[in-house]
């Protein structure tokens, strides 16, 4: 209970003299969140699912912690954040990952964690979509079915956003999950968790995969894609969907000319929408990422160049490129094939 400090000979009652009353106290801890979030050290601007707020955002007070890769969030109360929206804070994607408590009518708490790897599928029309995830390890020495000890029983359990494209992700679909371009290690579902992290309307899907045989014939390690589908027709836009339509100005030529890649975004309704913040994911030619040059002038477009390169053994490889929300809304991909 607050007391007051400040007399009054106003009109107040004795009682009401005394003491705040419960939306004056509420009030009080408003306008002192709002000074901390716009003036202090702890306070940022970052984009959580898609729209620019105004937070405070904290770190361990533990020095054994400060290392840790999860965060304090703390939002105004009239903030439409939900579980699993994405956060951008300093140019890293992370994600809401817990419940999102209200503080004394006053303002929400909620944790935060660092996306360490971007889990890339095709939906069912055959569109690459990349999600920003978290991915825990557990590798460990396990008995398989025939009760023989086995070595290599990586176990990993990788947490995505909810969404139209996630629940559709069922056992034994199969993901690249290694930095290694290559010959990148290939992953199968064994388990899928839709409700332990099932706050509020969006929440988080828990997946546990483990390390299976490498290689299928129709792997493409260049777009990343394990089992990869080539649509035979162009991408459905399905209605009441946003989505994003990329355009370039031109061919990627060897050494040739920089080309400017233009996103338009469209809301379910088909009109534009200029305000929505656009993520680019940009997928180079596996041992020839030197030579593709990307910047991002502004959050519609981009542009590629393609070095010169003495063997020309870039010729006929491809650029995936690719945009979204971060939040599994208006996406958008293209693929540009790199000529001499």
């Amino acid at each position: 209970m607050n007391v007051r400090q400040e007399w009054s000979t106003s009109n107040l009652s004795p009682i009401d003299l005394l003491y705040y009353t419960a939306q004056e106290t509420i009030d009080n801890v408003k306008a002192n969140f709002d000074i901390r979030r716009y003036y202090s050290a702890e306070g940022c601007s970052v984009t959580v699912g898609g729209i620019t707020e105004q937070v405070i955002i904290q770190n361990h007070t533990n020095p054994l912690n400060e290392s840790d890769v999860d965060k304090k969030l703390l939002l105004p109360i009239t903030s439409t954040a939900q579980t699993g929206d994405y956060v951008v804070y300093k140019g890293d994607t992370w994600i809401i990952n817990s419940k999102i408590n209200i503080v004394d009518d006053a303002y929400k708490l909620c944790q935060m964690q660092y996306c360490n790897f971007t889990l890339k599928f095709q939906s069912p029309t055959g569109t690459i979509l990349s999600y920003p995830c978290i991915d825990s390890t557990n590798s460990a020495l396990g008995l398989d079915e025939t009760d023989i000890i086995t070595t290599g029983n990586g176990v990993h359990t990788i947490k995505v956003p909810f969404d139209s494209n996630t629940i559709l992700l069922r056992e034994d679909r199969r993901f690249f999950l290694d930095k290694d371009t290559v010959n990148p290690r290939s992953y199968r579902i064994t388990k899928v968790n839709t409700t332990e992290f099932n706050y509020g309307s969006k929440g988080l899907i828990e997946l546990t995969v483990k390390q299976c045989q490498a290689g299928e014939p129709d792997d493409n390690i260049t777009l990343g894609i394990c089992n990869y589908v080539t649509p035979t027709t162009p991408p459905v836009i399905p209605e009441d969907e946003t989505y994003t339509t990329i355009t370039s100005s031109g061919e990627l030529i060897i050494g040739g000319a920089t080309r400017t890649l233009t996103a338009v975004a469209h809301n379910d309704n088909g009109t534009v929408n200029s305000t929505v913040i656009l993520i680019w994911t940009i997928t180079k030619p596996t041992g020839y990422e030197s030579y593709v040059v990307d910047t991002y002038p502004t959050n519609r477009t981009c542009t590629i160049k393609i070095l010169e390169e003495d063997t020309y053994g870039i010729i006929d490889k491809t650029v995936a490129v690719e945009v979204s929300d971060g939040s599994g809304g208006y996406v958008g991909s293209i693929e540009l094939l790199i000529i001499v």
